[in-house]
């Protein structure tokens, strides 16, 4: 997540702090403890399980939900907190101001899709279930488009292609870094401008 501490960590910007709270924003703070993600996480009903969660690091906060609840409620609790996100760069970079209600109402039927939920589906009830989700949450106005375009086969083509090239790298999670075809490791997490530099000065460096 390009979350502006890790920016700063890059060298892509200078100031860490959030544009809403003034203080230094990592994953955690955009995702829980931001004034607009506290909007949404003190309506729902898993707001004071995150008053006792861990904050020291996303993974840290990962592994301590799966213990403490079971999974449907951790699918829930990050389909809010994709909302909070999606709601923070509206808010960012387009200058919106989205009723996170309404979003986060929106996100958290998402997991309805999720899993063994839909294992059995076929394709044809997949769009169906879809095209009935996002109707109910935005209108009929729509519903023509989205249907043209789950079944537009230019488009399904082109996910397929990205998932299996991919997948025919290990990539199991973002961001996924290579260095002349090889995987370096911990998937997923932030590498820094020192880190780089301890695996690029190798190879270009030469030997004396």
């Amino acid at each position: 997540m390009a979350v502006k501490e890790r920016l700063v960590r890059r060298h892509i910007i200078t100031d860490a702090s959030c544009q809403f709270c003034g203080v230094s924003e990592t994953v955690i703070h955009s995702l829980l403890d931001c004034v607009i993600a506290r909007e949404i996480w003190n309506l729902s009903e898993y707001k004071d399980l995150l008053n006792d969660a861990p904050r020291s690091n996303f993974g840290e906060l990962w592994t301590w939900l799966g213990q403490k609840v079971d999974a449907s409620v951790v699918c829930a609790m990050a389909a809010l907190m994709w909302a909070v996100w999606k709601r923070r760069n509206m808010m960012v970079y387009q200058g919106e101001r989205p009723n996170g209600v309404m979003l986060a109402a929106g996100f958290s039927r998402l997991e309805q899709f999720y899993n063994e939920k839909t294992s059995n589906w076929t394709r044809n009830e997949a769009v169906d279930h879809i095209v009935d989700f996002v109707t109910k949450t935005i209108g009929e106005k729509y519903k023509s488009d989205l249907i043209y375009g789950l079944n537009d086969p230019n488009t399904d083509q082109k996910t397929r292609v990205s998932f299996k090239y991919a997948s025919s790298w290990g990539v199991i999670g973002t961001p996924s870094f290579f260095v002349n075809g090889f995987a370096l490791p911990d998937e997923g997490s932030a590498i820094d401008y020192k880190a780089w530099m301890k695996v690029i000065d190798p190879l270009v460096c030469s030997k004396k």
